[in-house]
């Protein structure tokens, strides 16, 4: 792509079109004349061909429709930054608004038009749909804008859409309730937003720095089952966000997440491997697993990380869970009479080498396939109910590695 640099004032132009066959190569240009409103545009070639990129909209009106053309060039993508300091409430996209794959342009400036209410779109246009005042590709797989004005309180996003364009959903006056994608698998920011109640789907893993930050209406997140992490300050300086509850595969609360909110209490899900220094609030209680201890920065700053402790005969050994690569038993199979007990020991591989000792099971998570059969404490101690065979499975809770010990109960 290649752009026109030459600045040509509409009189010239006018007063140049009956002797001029060919187009003039313009940028920036006041193109009120040639379209009744007051645009500025600059001329871009692309294979040889000509097109028009809007720039910026100064005139007074408050509902417009993108021109198809201006003095016989196709316009076909609209700027960063268009209508930004304008009072805008309505834009209607032309037929030959194109897409970001043709012009290498996104519609995503129309995010930053704060006074906006709806954007639509005419039929015939290839590229762009709008439903209820939305802007999406047309295929409904990106939405592209939300009109910061937009005056409805609920947005659910239609289960079509599978990501949606930065910064479309921040800054938003009065959304309230807003419901993701099933299919959307990372979330935009919505920071600054008038949201109070999000509802974040299982396909989502990762929720991203300042996400949410500043949301300062929001009270209630419902968080999809496969969140791994919450990213530095994604709920900071959510001030009405009073109770959460956290997923149970979520590994890593990182720096500030949920700084400057109401929360008084926290229940940290056993799978946690890290909490970031100053996560939470210092007034927060957190109620959280054994094997999350606390450690010291050089600087004062408090952190949570999983830490696995392992037994000798001589001493205890403190080792990163998070490191820990394989885990296995003392024995693959255990015998006993009914009623009689027995103890599952379990040894560690920590950056694959085997360490000696076995480790303390506050950290690990015992099941039986059939507690009729043999029955098992949370310290992997087993108990013989009646004759029969069972499986024990012990898995370590920060990182679901797990092995299997057979049991026959004589």
């Amino acid at each position: 792509m290649t752009k026109k640099k030459i600045m040509i004032p509409i009189m010239s132009i006018m007063l140049a079109t009956s002797s001029m066959t060919a187009i003039p190569s313009l940028t920036s240009v006041n193109a009120a004349q040639a379209v009744k409103e007051a645009y500025t545009y600059q001329v871009e070639t692309q294979e040889g061909k000509q097109y028009i990129v809007l720039t910026d909209y100064k005139g007074s009106e408050e509902k417009i429709t993108i021109p198809d053309q201006i003095n016989g060039i196709e316009v076909k993508s609209i700027q960063d930054g268009f209508g930004k300091n304008s009072k805008l409430k309505s834009i209607t996209l032309s037929k030959n608004i194109a897409s970001e794959k043709d012009t290498k342009r996104s519609l995503a400036g129309l995010n930053q038009i704060t006074t906006l209410e709806e954007i639509q779109t005419v039929k015939d246009n290839a590229a762009y749909q709008s439903e209820d005042g939305i802007l999406y590709t047309k295929d409904k797989k990106e939405l592209v804008a939300y009109p910061k004005s937009k005056k409805s309180e609920t947005y659910v996003m239609p289960s079509e859409v599978e990501k949606a364009g930065e910064l479309s959903l921040a800054n938003l006056k009065y959304l309230k309730n807003l419901t993701f994608s099933k299919k959307i698998k990372i979330i935009p920011e919505c920071s600054n937003s008038s949201i109070e109640n999000v509802i974040i789907p299982d396909q989502v893993k990762v929720i991203d720095e300042s996400t949410f930050d500043t949301c300062k209406n929001l009270k209630k997140v419902t968080f999809g089952k496969n969140i791994t992490t919450i990213g530095d300050g994604a709920f900071a300086n959510c001030t009405a966000l009073k109770t959460i509850k956290l997923p149970n595969n979520l590994k890593n609360i990182e720096e500030i997440a949920f700084v400057n909110t109401s929360l008084k209490s926290v229940i940290i899900p056993d799978s946690v491997v890290k909490i970031g220094a100053s996560a939470f609030d210092k007034d927060v209680k957190l109620k959280k697993p054994s094997y999350l201890k606390k450690i010291k920065k050089t600087g004062g700053a408090v952190y949570y990380e999983a830490r696995a402790t392992v037994k000798t005969s001589r001493k205890k050994t403190s080792y990163k869970a998070a490191k820990i690569t394989k885990i296995r038993a003392n024995t693959k199979k255990v015998t006993l009479k009914k009623g009689k007990k027995a103890k599952i020991q379990t040894k560690i591989f920590y950056a694959k080498k085997l360490k000696k000792g076995y480790l303390d099971p506050s950290i690990l998570k015992f099941t039986t396939s059939n507690k009729k059969i043999a029955a098992v404490s949370k310290y992997g101690n087993i108990k013989g109910v009646k004759k029969g065979k069972a499986t024990i499975t012990v898995k370590l809770r920060t990182s679901g590695i797990k092995y299997k010990v057979n049991v026959v109960v004589k």
